[in-house]
């Protein structure tokens, strides 16, 4: 039998949460050809005329989705909230000899529905958000295979509702990682390392823990943590040569996720370690541009952390900090190539004015130098100047005291 079918005493949820349903962002939204097929699928499926997608709001119940019917939504009633909001599918087989159905709106009245087929729309973490549901003005049964099929259609809403909202939380992060990879780019590159770290902790969901693993030529070094207890771990994969840091690192893998590492088989020496010291998950990302950096570590206390939608959140953060980081390293190196050339430029032209000098002067080398330092320090300007002075004109600088030396 059908677990609620016909059965007064079938368990209603304490409350549903308004909050829940808020967060897919569901009520009135357009028409949307996805539920509108499921509820079109269900009608026909069942051989009834009426197939509903209901949710319920605190002082309504709405229809995303209806076959059949020309209703958009009804007033909260007890009856109708009652056949809605409950753990199990629930049944009415003739409306006409069913005592629960005397509060509900769509079955009491004129209405005339005497068949009422409903299955809860379940989210993962156990709040009901509405109903998928079928009706007829005919009372019937309804067989096993046929509420299966039901069951399994509801699944498809909720699994529709849920792709809809990680699509939009990812559309949010992106917009994010945009605004934080601008941030990056204009800070030195430890300083970018720091804020990836804290940012990938307090973004992603369960994780603890966070630090980031560069590569050093062939060595893999821990550059930024979150706290001093990450950098101890981390320090036993580069030892034990296992991890799933050092498998992204060496094996250039996108990723590598341990649900637990208290008995993980790929690491026999790295995983005990890193569950004794309160490590339980861990998710290595590879932080990549043109080349492979590193790794982002995320640490979880909590065995099994990380889902699959924060598994994705984690590649895409990882992606935009690897081009961040890349982008700061390439700046620094462009800054510090400028002052190399700069610093070289000035040798030369400080070169050329000693040369003059030593010419003119019939001075040594250090003698030259001298009288380009005092006339710096003379007119309040950088040596490099003095000496481009005297190349352009020719003309001696002033040093204050006439200290030339004896001809």
């Amino acid at each position: 039998m059908v677990s609620g079918r016909d059965d007064p005493a079938a368990g209603i949820a304490a409350a549903d949460d308004p909050a829940a349903v808020r967060r897919y962002d569901v009520l009135d939204t357009p028409p949307d050809r996805a539920f509108d097929a499921i509820t079109a699928i269900a009608a026909r499926l069942l051989d009834v005329p009426v197939a509903v997608v209901s949710i319920v709001d605190e002082n309504r119940i709405w229809f995303k989705s209806r076959h059949g019917i020309d209703l958009r939504e009804v007033g909260r009633d007890a009856g109708l909230a009652s056949a809605i909001l409950q753990h199990e599918p629930w049944v009415v087989t003739d409306a006409e000899t069913d005592a629960r159905v005397l509060a509900n709106p769509l079955m009491a009245g004129d209405t005339g529905f005497r068949f009422y087929a409903g299955v809860p729309l379940t989210t993962s973490d156990g709040h009901n958000l509405g109903t998928l549901c079928v009706m007829d003005k005919q009372p019937r049964r309804i067989t096993d295979a046929e509420m299966a099929t039901l069951v399994d259609l509801a699944a498809v809403v909720v699994d529709e509702l849920e792709l809809r909202v990680s699509a939009r939380r990812t559309t949010d992060l992106e917009e994010q990682l945009r605004t934080q990879a601008h941030a990056l780019t204009a800070e030195t590159v430890e300083g970018t390392m720091q804020r990836i770290v804290a940012f990938a902790v307090d973004t992603i969901e369960g994780c603890d823990h966070a630090s980031i693993s560069l590569l050093e030529g062939t060595h893999i070094a821990t550059r930024v943590t979150s706290d001093a207890r990450v950098a101890d771990v981390d320090i036993v994969q580069y030892e034990t040569g296992e991890g799933p840091c050092v498998d992204v690192v060496n094996q250039g893998m996108n990723s590598v996720y341990a649900e637990d590492l208290t008995d993980d088989p790929r690491w026999p020496r790295f995983g005990p370690r890193a569950a004794a010291a309160g490590m339980r998950s861990l998710l290595a990302i590879r932080l990549l541009a043109d080349r492979t950096l590193g790794a982002l570590n995320l640490y979880a206390r909590l065995p099994r952390a990380y889902g699959a939608t924060d598994r994705a959140t984690g590649v895409i953060f990882a992606t935009h900090a690897g081009i961040a980081l890349a982008a700061v390293e390439a700046r620094t190196e462009a800054h510090r190539v400028e002052h190399l050339e700069q610093a070289l430029s000035s040798r030369e032209l400080i070169g050329q004015a000693q040369g003059i000098l030593m010419e003119r002067e019939r001075i040594t080398p250090d003698q030259a130098f001298d009288v380009l330092r005092r006339a710096s320090q003379h007119l309040n300007v950088k040596l490099r100047e003095v000496a481009q002075l005297l190349v352009d004109t020719g003309e001696r600088p002033a040093t204050g005291a006439d200290t030339r030396p004896p001809a």
